[in-house]
């Protein structure tokens, strides 16, 4: 039937914004989406010649409801794809000023159209990796951090209820951090004026899906320049709604769940420690046993073991100051069961941590044998003091410091 002619519909949209007939561009653009819906498989109908007319109206409207009409045509056309293809997503990140046009859109009042365009989006960046150069893509997210309105939208779907929201504002944001640097300090300063934005973007740590991308963004405030201040608040408003030990949580499972990806454990670990500069959330790590497991079998690994020691040196401090039960560890701690399989043996006093500690001292790389110095000369356990000398000696030689023995 004509009524399901993907092509067709199409085609009286494009007709419709040409003449600037609106109300007959709603009612195509309605018709398109239904037909889209009802046939899926009619997207690979579409000429490029078409979606590249679309996209002239997407980045070049004549109006605020030519943009609207466009923007809603052209997120339909990018979900009936899917992300498993890339042909239209590939035209989007081509087609000059595009992709920042899309995400503009997140800042409309029409709530429907915000919610096909968040649908579409998670379509676009992946292509992006492909499509862009490194300058190009640093233009992107420079473009998205200086329009009008979008980092303040990031920041309130941060600070929202809504999971998936949140979970698309963590990306957006993360993009916007990766700007030319003056550009990406305005962009943060702006989202974390929202209230519950900081809290919100810690929550999204607490999904497994998500934790990577929240932690790889909350590192980034930093060289940002978010006041620290602010980002401890952000952690205490997040540690009084229990986010801190489902971040930990999640951090727990991805780590057993990918014992040998070293990108998502160096993410995650300098993620973590970025986090755990703040007390609440040291703390909440310290206590998950999966977590520093984790750490005590990375000491072991070339690639992992300064991140490792990075991580437990901030761990330490909050582990220090707690009660302590009989047989030394704090209480309160506990956690998930290891993530070595081990059955557990994920304390911060465990000996077996501190065993490997000294063996990481011994290594070759200088980072690695320093951090270990300094994690165990902040030990303040009364067995840790006779392993403090060789790891001593060990440091001081790479340094090559003259000893005399």
């Amino acid at each position: 039937m004509a009524r399901w002619n993907v092509a067709g519909q199409l085609a009286a949209l494009l007709a419709a914004l040409e003449t600037q007939d609106f109300a007959q561009a709603d009612a195509a653009a309605v018709r398109f989406a239904a037909a889209l819906r009802r046939s899926p498989e009619g997207v690979q109908s579409i000429s490029a010649a078409a979606f590249d007319k679309l996209l002239c109206y997407l980045s070049s409207p004549v109006s605020k409801r030519a943009y609207q009409v466009a923007a809603c045509a052209t997120s339909a056309c990018l979900v009936a794809e899917g992300d498993d293809e890339s042909r239209f997503a590939t035209q989007i990140c081509r087609a000059a000023g595009c992709a920042a046009a899309l995400v503009r859109g997140i800042t409309s009042h029409n709530a429907a159209l915000r919610l096909r365009i968040m649908l579409a989006l998670p379509c676009v960046f992946p292509a992006m990796l492909h499509t862009f150069s490194e300058q190009e893509q640093i233009r992107f997210d420079t473009a998205i951090a200086e329009a009008p309105g979008v980092p303040a939208t990031v920041g309130r779907l941060l600070g929202g209820s809504e999971e998936a929201e949140r979970s698309l504002a963590t990306g957006l944001l993360l993009k916007m951090l990766n700007a030319a640097p003056p550009a990406a300090a305005a962009a943060a300063a702006e989202v974390v004026r929202q209230p519950g934005a900081l809290p919100g973007l810690i929550a999204a740590a607490g999904n497994d899906m998500f934790a990577m991308v929240a932690l790889n963004t909350w590192q980034e405030l930093i060289p940002a320049g978010v006041a620290r201040e602010d980002l401890a608040r952000g952690v205490a408003e997040a540690g009084a709604r229990g986010a801190l030990t489902r971040v930990a949580g999640a951090a727990e499972r991805l780590f057993s769940r990918n014992p040998a990806n070293d990108d998502l454990f160096l993410v995650m670990a300098g993620g973590l420690t970025a986090l755990c500069l703040h007390e609440p959330a040291a703390a909440a790590v310290a206590a998950n046993a999966g977590v520093v497991s984790a750490m005590r079998g990375a000491l072991r690994s070339g690639t992992r073991a300064a991140a490792a020691l990075r991580l437990l040196l901030a761990l330490k401090g909050p582990w220090r100051a707690a009660p302590r039960r009989v047989g030394g560890d704090p209480c309160g701690s506990g956690g998930g069961g290891g993530a070595e399989g081990d059955g557990g043996g994920g304390s911060l006093g465990d000996p077996r941590l501190l065993a490997e500690v000294v063996r990481a001292a011994a290594s070759a790389d200088l980072d690695v044998c320093l951090l270990a110095f300094r994690l165990i000369w902040d030990g303040d356990d009364v067995w840790s003091v006779p392993l403090m000398a060789p790891v001593a000696v060990s440091a001081l030689r790479k340094l090559n410091w003259e000893l005399t023995e």
